[in-house]
C-alpha cells in the first residue's frame, strides 16, 4: 500500500491517492503497458505466457514462495500472483482516501479465481462500511466480470456499492472495438457510479461509445519507456482527442486530461469539472 503518482488517483485537497494490489499481472498482452515495464526494469523473469496446456498459469505468494524467494517484489514476474498479506493494508488508512485498486495487473480478469475476488471484495466491503467517505476506483479491461462477481457471488456485499458513492468501476476503451463492446457491457450494470478510461487512446473511438450513465472520463496518449510516442510516429492523434471531448461534452461527461496529452497541445487543458467524483471528510 504506497502512495501513487498516478494523476487521476488524487484527494480533493490535491493530495495524491493511494494504490492496492493485493493481485498483480496479468494476461491481456497490451504492448504498452507500464505495470509489464516495472516488472521488467526490476529483473524479474516474465513469460507473459499462458502454460502448455493452455490453461493460465497463476500463483499465490505466500509463506511457502517467500521460502523460496524471500522479499522479492514480483517473485512470478507478471504472471497473475496473489498476496494474501496484502489484504489487510486498507486497514493501515485512518482518513478517507482515493484508493485505485489493481494498478499492477487487472485483478478482474478471467485468470483471476473467485476465491481471490471473494477475499478481495470483502475487504473493499469491510472497508466501505468503516469509511464510507472513500473513494474506490476499479479499472478492467474484461468489466463483463463486475457482472458474474454482482449477480453469482456477492450480490448481497455489492449492493451496499451499486447504490453508495464509494465504489467506482471503470473500463479501459482504447481501441473501438473495446469501446463498442465495454459500452454494451457496462450499459447493464446498476452500479451508480461508472467511467471510461481511454488510456491509451489508440483510434478514433468517440463515435463508438455509449455515454450513457457514465459519470467520468479519462484520456491519455500512447506512451512507450515512460515517453510519449509523438503523432507522426503512431501515437496518439489530436483530432481523436479533440473529437471524445466534443462527445464527452455533449453528454455532460466530465472528463481528465492526463499530462501526456496536455504537454502535446496545452491548448486542451480547458478540462471542464474534472473532478466529478464526491468526497466528504472523516475518519475511520
Amino acid at each position: 500500500m504506497r502512495k501513487t503518482d498516478i494523476e487521476w488517483v488524487k484527494n480533493p485537497d490535491g493530495s495524491q491517492g493511494y494504490t492496492w494490489n493485493p493481485v498483480t499481472g496479468c494476461y491481456h498482452g497490451c504492448s504498452y503497458c507500464y505495470a509489464r515495464g516495472i516488472v521488467t526494469r526490476f529483473g524479474v523473469n516474465d513469460e507473459g505466457l499462458k502454460s502448455p496446456e493452455g490453461m493460465y498459469s497463476v500463483h499465490i505468494h505466500d509463506d511457502e514462495s517467500k521460502e523460496i524467494f524471500g522479499n522479492a517484489l514480483y517473485p512470478f514476474g507478471f504472471e497473475p500472483t496473489f498476496y494474501p498479506d496484502r489484504l489487510n493494508a486498507l486497514s493501515e488508512i485512518k482518513k478517507p482516501t482515493t484508493i485505485f485498486v489493481g494498478s499492477m495487473g487487472d485483478i478482474w480478469g478471467d485468470w483471476v479465481t473467485d476465491d481471490w475476488l471473494a477475499k478481495l471484495v470483502n475487504v473493499l466491503y469491510d472497508r466501505a462500511v468503516k469509511c464510507p467517505c472513500d473513494r474506490v476506483l476499479l479499472l478492467t479491461k474484461n468489466p463483463k466480470r463486475y457482472h458474474v462477481i454482482a449477480d453469482e457471488t456477492h450480490i448481497c456485499v455489492m449492493a451496499l456499492f451499486i447504490g453508495g458513492e464509494v465504489m467506482w468501476y471503470g473500463a479501459s476503451i482504447t481501441t473501438i472495438d473495446e469501446a463498442i463492446s465495454h459500452s454494451k457491457t457496462m450499459s447493464k450494470f446498476k452500479f451508480s457510479n461508472k467511467y471510461f478510461s481511454a488510456e491509451p487512446l489508440l483510434e478514433d473511438i468517440a463515435d463508438h461509445i455509449d455515454f450513457t450513465g457514465i459519470r467520468w472520463l479519462i484520456i491519455g496518449a500512447l506512451m512507450k519507456n515512460g515517453r510519449v510516442v509523438p503523432p507522426e510516429k503512431g501515437g496518439t492523434q489530436k483530432q481523436w482527442v479533440k473529437k471524445l471531448i466534443e462527445t464527452a461534452r455533449a453528454s455532460r461527461v466530465p472528463y481528465f486530461l492526463k499530462d501526456s496529452i496536455i504537454n502535446i497541445w496545452p491548448e486542451l487543458t480547458g478540462c471542464d469539472y474534472a473532478n466529478p467524483l464526491p468526497y466528504l471528510e472523516g475518519e475511520i
